[in-house]
């Protein structure tokens, strides 16, 4: 199929579907499945390792917060959580 025959609303039905995608990546997952929208869903889920949790943690104003990440974004979460931890500990101790 070729791009040209791609349409918004198929770009919003994967979009919507795939936590992290960017119009881009949902244009491109369409393109590359030639228009099937079901199939550009499990591609940029295959493609971006897409693994959904649940997880609630408590913010900086100790507020629920409850968020779907996957797992690079869980990544980049710990590695922010980790920094945090340290400031705080550093802060505390000196």
């Amino acid at each position: 199929m070729m791009s040209s025959n791609i349409t918004i609303e198929m770009v919003d039905s994967v979009f919507e579907r795939v936590p992290g995608a960017t119009y881009a990546e949902a244009k491109e997952a369409l393109v590359m499945c030639n228009g099937d929208v079901i199939e550009a869903v499990i591609y940029l889920e295959n493609k971006k390792n897409t693994i959904l949790y649940e997880e609630y943690w408590i913010d900086t104003n100790k507020q629920y917060c409850f968020f779907k990440k996957s797992i690079n974004e869980y990544y980049t979460c710990l590695k922010t959580l980790y920094t945090l931890a340290i400031l705080i500990l550093a802060r505390y101790l000196l």
